[in-house]
């Protein structure tokens, strides 16, 4: 945006505001960062929702208060400028493409240190079913290794690594 927003903040506090227990918020901002478009004051309030957590294909601020919070917040980058002004919530509840992976809403995400995972309703019964096997068998090598099994033995009897 290059002008006074006549309604700044009208859906993004909406997308807030409506957040249930459990949702993790997605903010599919094209990777800008012309403005951090979530914060402090935001996580504040979606917490408050119960809200689990924000992703965020853009920038965002208040990273320290964030941090100190301990809400979950994973973002492309940061940018100490907020939105007004500068960018606005266009729609809510539509799917979204970020980085060629397409989020549904209503869609299981899973954000960590190492990546995020979108699971598509369609298949979600099995990814939760073959993830828990997946950790299985990993908490079994893992114990094994502990017990001094070496690593390759260890794969060869349990085929994870």
């Amino acid at each position: 945006m290059f002008h006074a927003d006549p309604s700044p903040y009208e859906l993004e506090l909406q997308a807030v505001d409506n957040c249930q227990p459990g949702d993790v918020l997605v903010a599919a901002a094209g990777g800008s960062g012309r403005s951090g478009i979530w914060g402090e004051l935001l996580s504040t309030a979606a917490r408050n929702s119960g809200c689990s957590g924000a992703l965020v294909h853009g920038a965002i601020r208040d990273v320290r208060q964030i941090r100190e919070m301990q809400f979950p917040v994973f973002a492309t980058s940061t940018c100490v400028y907020d939105s007004m002004n500068r960018q606005r919530v266009i729609d809510l509840d539509v799917p979204v493409e970020m980085k060629g992976v397409v989020f549904e809403p209503g869609s299981l995400v899973f954000c960590d240190p190492d990546g995020v995972v979108v699971v598509p309703l369609e298949v979600e019964r099995e990814a939760i079913d073959r993830a828990l096997e997946k950790v299985e068998a990993e908490n079994v090598t893992r114990n094994e290794i502990l017990k001094g099994m070496k690593a390759g033995e260890a794969y060869r009897k349990y085929g994870v690594l």
